[in-house]
């Protein structure tokens, strides 16, 4: 990160897929989703997720 303080939010969630510690992914499983912050100097990209935020996805 650069210590801009400008940052646009995305409207897209996007979702991390998640993988076993052994390796092991599965197409269609389990995913977190999450909201991305960007920065508008540098275009630094953070991921938080939805869940922790209280955002509801089933509008």
């Amino acid at each position: 990160m650069c210590g801009y303080a400008a940052w646009s939010i995305e409207e897209e969630i996007v979702a991390a897929t998640t993988t076993s510690l052994a390796g092991g992914m599965a197409i269609g499983g389990r995913f977190v989703p999450m909201v991305q912050l960007i920065c508008t100097h540098c275009g630094f990209v953070a991921h938080h997720a939805v869940g922790v935020l209280g955002i509801n996805l089933n509008n």
